[in-house]
């Protein structure tokens, strides 16, 4: 399926711009189900398109929509700038507590206490499982 987008994800000021679909047009294709349906702006239906295509596969988009490329360039230096300060702080303070979460990681572990694996090499044969419930010889898998 083509990527598109959704009415909301369209600026007003340039929703405006686009082309008016004409309410009989409307009406007989059910533009507002099209994926280039823009929204009503100004109780006017509006479409993506230089003109409704509703029955043809080619597109030819509104020249105003090329207008969103610098604005949507411009929201994503800034999300990028944003994400990168968070990933800033959060390395700050993983590297403050690397020796607590080491731990706490370590206490995860299945072999963490283990009496097998404290005196000798470990073997394979959890000493956890083998204490934490008892097996049914007549349960069935």
């Amino acid at each position: 399926m083509k990527p598109y987008l959704k009415a909301e994800e369209i600026r007003k000021e340039i929703r405006e711009q686009l082309p008016v679909i004409d309410e009989e047009t409307f009406r007989e294709h059910y533009c507002s189900e099209c994926m280039y349906y823009a929204g009503g702006i100004n109780k006017k239906a509006r479409c993506m398109q230089r003109q409704c295509f509703w029955n043809q596969e080619e597109e030819h988009f509104a020249p105003v929509l090329r207008r969103m490329i610098p604005i949507l360039d411009e929201e994503c230096r800034q999300a990028e700038e944003r994400y990168l300060d968070a990933k800033r702080r959060r390395d700050a303070v993983q590297e403050m507590f690397a020796a607590e979460l080491l731990m706490e990681r370590r206490k995860k572990d299945p072999c963490y206490k283990c009496a097998y694996n404290r005196n000798s090499p470990c073997i394979g044969f959890c000493y956890q499982q083998m204490t934490a419930h008892p097996v049914d010889p007549n349960e069935r898998l």
